[in-house]
């Protein structure tokens, strides 16, 4: 099986052809909580899982549970492929690795129960955190960034276990409203 990963569960997982019954979320919440920010550039540890929480419950607070469920979600691909930093990503030669991973999120979306289309507040949200990021794990940053995130409290980095916990805790407290709104 060439084409396919060791999941921490110690599941094969084929990212290019994924089932979609096959995604844990335990095994994405371990993963994510061990994927640092910014390709490792933050002043300190800052796990995908914690960023997918902060996302989560802006959405949930603002819109709906399913709201949040995407934005807890909306990195979970990189559980599977990783994720390369903005430039790279956006470079032409990279759009068979865009297509991958928009199948893949798609593909996860849908296992819990999610339309594959991703609300546009979604990234809307995700953007607001990156500005709230940047202000407080960033060297350098541009000091549009502190304007722009100056409503959010800053953000405390958690260590790779506790972020794992709080991502498996966001979803536990999203999904009873998930089954009030009838998602």
């Amino acid at each position: 099986m060439t084409n396919c990963i060791r999941t921490a569960s110690g599941v094969l997982f084929n990212p290019l052809e994924p089932d979609f019954e096959t995604f844990d979320l335990n095994v994405i919440a371990h993963a994510l909580s061990h994927i640092c920010r910014f390709t490792g550039h933050t002043r300190t540890f800052y796990s995908v899982a914690q960023h997918s929480v902060i996302v989560a419950e802006l959405l949930a607070d603002q819109y709906t549970a399913a709201h949040g469920l995407y934005g807890l979600l909306h990195d979970a691909s990189e559980a599977y492929i990783a994720d390369v930093s903005r430039p790279v990503k956006h470079h032409p030669s990279m759009r068979p690795y865009r297509d991958l991973e928009a199948r893949l999120q798609a593909a996860i979306y849908r296992s819990f129960g999610l339309s594959a289309e991703e609300p546009e507040m979604v990234k809307a949200i995700d953007t607001f955190v990156l500005d709230v990021e940047m202000r407080d794990l960033m060297e350098g940053a541009d000091p549009v960034h502190r304007i722009r995130a100056s409503v959010h409290p800053p953000i405390v980095p958690m260590d790779s276990e506790l972020a794992c916990l709080a991502f498996l805790r966001c979803f536990s407290d999203l999904h009873p409203r998930l089954v009030a709104e009838g998602v």
